[in-house]
């Protein structure tokens, strides 16, 4: 072959002359760069990937997963009612961990019933299923003060008409409820009993006559039925969980009453100023009497005590009261409350409270009118001498009980509250009492004299002189 041949032949002849060739090395050429793109991009990501600060890329790197943010924690205005076990006999929480665990964030699970340990005495009841909560309150909520009430129509149980909060388990009204009518009305009360020690507790409780009620505390039920009669017992200090299931069952109104207080002695007039006596109280202590006209739709009722700076006695003469008491910074040394159901709070104190059998009535002081009535049959004034009318012998009937002066007086001029004292005891107050009463007193006995009678009458002749 000839050297003319041989550079036909030649590679760089073949590139200029053969398509296919050209083709043909534009490919391996191709596959060529594609294999060093690869040998040298390896490298590159698994230096990225080991994280050297130093090493970028252009390549596009999927972020990494973010973590699901954690569930903030519920305030402590409310309690998951699962949590009775890490509540009872345990301080209010206050720590933000603390609060998360006993919020109980888990909604999702059934209450869990506590342990007999943990239970103390209320291990001897049997325990709460098929509570109304687990329909009505399906997040199993718990306010931190208070009781939250749910109202149903027990034709339609599931359905929750209206929902209210109240400081105690408590409703009163006459034949429609919250707009259903009282025979169909059914509530169910949730909330938090704090304990402040450990002791021998008892519940006082009022209902309609034909009412039937389930309460149960930490998943216990410690009551079911009819009537007012409740158990007496031991609960250990912290806070626990009450349920309450009102069944109203009567079509004229409806009543329902639910109070704890510390099982103590009910003392008398003959034996309250020896108890207050054995408190060693100052020398100048003095007492207020005060009452409301009516009550809050959950019976409770407050009273504001003036400043004052001496030490005082506060005597709660009125029952079915759930008193709170805003007393600033001079709470009352000891409290004396009439025996009926109801229940006191005090801001800023937790003064001994004393029960007491005496029913003292203050509408005639309140209203200035005389305790006397009109004997038709002799058209004569008959008037009592007990002190319900006259300031000043309501004020020796006090220091005779207690053992201290009376320096004032509230009758509950706002009808649910009232300021302590309203009325000051003094002499020249007395003296204002007992000229009215005077004055009223003539009026009344100058009426009654003139009152028609035919004296003293009698079932067999009341009607031969009847001439019309």
């Amino acid at each position: 072959m000839s050297g003319r041949a041989r550079r036909n032949g030649s590679i760089p002849a073949l590139w200029r002359h053969s398509r296919n060739y050209r083709r043909f090395g534009y490919i391996i050429l191709t596959f060529a760069f594609l294999l060093l793109l690869l040998h040298y991009d390896k490298p590159a990501t698994q230096t990225a990937a080991a994280g050297n600060p130093q090493t970028t890329t252009a390549h596009y790197q999927p972020p990494a997963a973010v973590p699901p943010v954690a569930r903030a924690a519920p305030l402590p205005a409310a309690t998951h009612i699962a949590s009775a076990a890490t509540l009872t006999a345990m301080p209010p929480p206050t720590g933000t961990a603390t609060t998360a665990a006993v919020a109980g964030n888990n909604a999702a699970q059934p209450p869990k019933a506590l342990v007999a340990p943990e239970l103390g005495e209320l291990a001897k009841y049997r325990p709460l299923h098929d509570s109304w909560g687990e329909r009505l309150n399906p997040d199993g909520t718990i306010p931190a003060d208070g009781f939250d009430a749910y109202y149903i129509d027990t034709n339609e149980p599931s359905r929750v008409h209206f929902r209210s909060h109240s400081s105690y388990p408590a409703t009163w009204g006459g034949s429609s409820g919250q707009g259903l009518p009282s025979e169909r009305l059914g509530i169910y009360w949730v909330g938090q009993l704090h304990v402040p020690k450990t002791a021998r507790y008892q519940f006082a409780l009022h209902q309609t006559e034909r009412g039937r009620v389930r309460i149960s505390i930490d998943h216990r039920i410690i009551k079911e039925g009819e009537g007012t009669a409740m158990p007496e017992i031991e609960l250990r200090q912290g806070v626990h969980i009450v349920e309450v299931e009102y069944l109203n069952n009567h079509a004229d109104g409806y009543t329902f009453y639910l109070a704890l207080q510390k099982k103590t002695p009910v003392y008398s007039a003959d034996n309250l100023a020896t108890a207050l006596k054995a408190l060693h109280l100052p020398a100048n202590t003095v007492t207020y009497v005060a009452t409301t006209r009516r009550a809050k739709s959950d019976r409770s009722a407050e009273l504001f005590i003036k400043d004052d700076s001496r030490p005082y006695i506060l005597i709660l003469p009125t029952g079915w009261r759930a008193w709170n008491i805003h007393a600033g910074n001079n709470p009352p040394r000891a409290i004396v409350r009439y025996q009926e159901a109801g229940d006191v709070w005090v801001e800023g104190g937790d003064p001994p409270v004393l029960l007491w059998q005496q029913f003292i009535s203050m509408d005639k002081l309140r209203d200035g009118e005389p305790d006397c009535y009109c004997a038709a049959e002799s058209r004569t004034l008959q008037c009592g001498n007990n002190g319900n009318d006259d300031l000043g012998l309501f004020a020796e009937n006090i220091r005779r009980w207690t053992g201290y002066p009376l320096a004032g007086i509230s009758f509950g001029a706002q009808d649910t509250r009232t300021t302590v004292p309203e009325i000051s005891v003094t002499p020249a107050t007395i003296m204002t009492n007992r000229r009215q009463l005077k004055e009223k007193t003539a009026d009344m006995r100058r009426a009654c004299s003139l009152v028609r009678s035919k004296g003293r009458l009698d079932f067999n002749t009341l009607m031969k002189g009847d001439k019309t």
